[in-house]
């Protein structure tokens, strides 16, 4: 059986189920350094705050500009911390 590791994890909070943040804290405990960006309708502060101290490498509203999504991954690969100017101000 191969393994994979996987470069990047790009997550949406809003999941059936255990929901994102508790997968994004399962993700983190499997792979520490794997940078994770949170996609998310949510653009309030209190759901970017959960979101990065649960591990996330960035955050990024689904209301952001299509350029936006490729610079907050390029952004969060390299290791650098990328929240969304709509997240960031709320």
């Amino acid at each position: 059986m191969q393994t994979v590791e996987p470069d990047i994890a790009i997550l949406d909070l809003s999941m059936p189920g255990q929901g994102g943040l508790s997968v994004l804290r399962r993700m983190k405990l499997r792979w520490p350094l794997l940078p994770v960006l949170v996609f998310s309708m949510h653009d309030n502060l209190p759901f970017v705050v959960q979101a990065m101290r649960a591990g996330a490498t960035g955050y990024i509203t689904k209301s952001s500009e299509p350029e936006s999504m490729v610079k907050a991954v390029r952004s969060v690969v390299a290791g650098i911390q990328t929240l969304s100017r709509r997240g960031a101000e709320k």
